[in-house]
Formats: C-alpha cells, sequence, structure tokens
C-alpha cells in the first residue's frame, strides 16, 4: 500500500495538482505528510523548471533598480 500511495502521490505532483487536494485524496492529516514522504519528482518537469525560474529571475534583475531607487528614495523614518 505505501507503494501506491507514493504512485499516487508522484502522480499528483506532476499533474500539477495543488498540494492540498492531494492531502484530502490521498488521506493524509498534514499537506507535509504528502510533500515529504510520499511525492518524488522526476528529473524531467526539475529540468522543465529551470527555465521558468531563469526569467523570474532576470525580471527580478531586471527590475530591481527601479526597486532599489524608490526603496533609496524614501526617508529612514518613513
Amino acid at each position: 500500500m505505501p507503494e501506491a500511495r507514493h504512485e499516487a502521490a508522484t502522480l499528483l505532483a506532476v499533474s500539477n495538482v495543488h498540494a492540498r487536494f492531494a492531502m484530502e485524496i490521498l488521506g493524509h492529516s498534514q499537506v507535509s505528510a504528502t510533500m515529504v514522504a510520499c511525492t518524488h519528482v522526476p528529473e524531467s518537469p526539475k529540468r522543465e523548471a529551470v527555465p521558468h525560474i531563469d526569467r523570474m529571475l532576470h525580471r527580478r534583475r531586471t527590475r530591481s533598480p527601479t526597486l532599489m531607487s524608490k526603496t533609496d528614495a524614501r526617508s529612514p523614518g518613513a
């Protein structure tokens, strides 16, 4: 039975099912049990996530000077 639960948790995670829903489907009492103990994410979704993360970080780097100038413009007591 633990193998079936592990496989189901992995399939739910790869299918982008929200962790809370997966927890309820699998009958866990806490999301941490679903995410830590049962879920294994294969390498391909990890590799697919890298370009998305890179784009998000690149956007932050290009926006950060604007954000920094707004922060620097504030007075210390504000």
